[in-house]
């Protein structure tokens, strides 16, 4: 049996009495306490940061973070629900009072005080800081107004009332998150072997032999410096959110999977010569990014299997980012 919600009075009905009704499936969602121990604390808004993060990546803000917009799941995993504020940011400060109306006279914007940045209710313009100055007033209300000392500069830092002195984005948010209780001898420690790192990096990453069978971009702009030749029947997947910018190339039976994520495909191979198979999910942009235009006679089925037009984006020699593809499309 399923509980079917009814205007008038709920009831419950066998699957047979719902053939030929149309009716919702929801998830069930339980309301997320707001924790008040410092790992607690730091595991519950990293995992809110990270569904933040993956808006981001798609060029919105959500502008309405705060514990009644945060559930639970059964295994403990953290929601971000109600997407009704959902925006897409602007790249230039803008006066146009685009996220504020007026009623009575007064000036009304979008968002939950005490949560919501102060540009949100002054007609500035809204962009990831926006959701930044959110988080920091998640973690403050976690510890009831009062951070303790790890904390107070991040919350500090992540609310001013100025959004370019707040961190520049989510992933350096995050950052702080997890730095918060290191020893400052940790730090120097870490700078140096990120040095050292880099320096080995490009002496060894690039010499090896095969390109992962599974990449996870993990929010960030990934390049390749070096081409990268799929194996001959062979499936690979890049997982998103995040960019992958590489030159990939491969024979015909090689299948790349892409996961909502963002492929600035910098091969300039031309089918068949380069007849990777493309299996787009999720949301997809691939560019062709020094292929201006599709190649003559190939067509979509040649090297895309399957494809949605209305979840995923295909171009040749096309802008490299998906805020650069809506200006296009705009």
């Amino acid at each position: 049996e399923q509980f079917v919600p009814n205007c008038a009075s709920p009831h419950r009905a066998s699957r047979e009495s719902l053939v030929g009704f149309p009716y919702f499936v929801l998830e069930l969602l339980a309301p997320a306490p707001l924790p008040s121990a410092d790992a607690a604390v730091a595991a519950y808004v990293l995992q809110v940061a990270a569904a933040v993060k993956a808006l981001h990546v798609q060029g919105m803000v959500h502008r309405d973070i705060k514990p009644q917009n945060v559930m639970r799941r059964a295994n403990g995993e953290r929601v971000l629900i109600d997407f009704g504020a959902v925006k897409e940011f602007e790249r230039r400060p803008t006066s146009s009072g685009a996220t504020v109306t007026l009623v009575d006279g007064k000036a009304v914007g979008v968002g939950t005080p005490g949560y919501a940045a102060p540009e949100q209710f002054n007609g500035g313009a809204v962009s990831p800081a926006t959701d930044v100055h959110a988080l920091g007033m998640l973690v403050n209300a976690c510890f009831g107004g009062k951070p303790p000392r790890a904390w107070e500069r991040i919350v500090a830092r992540a609310t001013s009332s100025i959004p370019e002195r707040r961190f520049a984005d989510v992933d350096a948010f995050t950052k702080a998150v997890r730095r918060r209780s290191r020893p400052r001898h940790l730090f120097v420690l870490a700078a140096v072997l990120s040095i050292l790192v880099s320096l080995a990096f490009g002496l060894v990453r690039w010499h090896e032999r095969h390109w992962p069978h599974h990449v996870d971009l993990n929010g960030q702009i990934r390049i390749i410096p070096n081409p990268i030749v799929l194996e001959a029947r062979q499936e690979y997947e890049v997982v998103g959110p995040g960019t992958l910018d590489a030159d990939v190339s491969g024979p015909t039976n090689a299948t790349l999977r892409l996961k909502n994520c963002v492929l600035l495909n910098r091969t300039k191979r031309t089918f068949p010569e380069n007849g990777i198979q493309y299996v787009l999910e999720n949301g997809v942009y691939l560019n062709f990014i020094n292929l201006p235009r599709e190649p003559m006679g190939l067509r979509r089925r040649d090297y895309l299997a399957p494809y949605d037009g209305a979840y995923n984006e295909v171009r040749f020699g096309g802008p490299d980012t998906i805020s650069g593809l809506k200006q296009l499309k705009n």
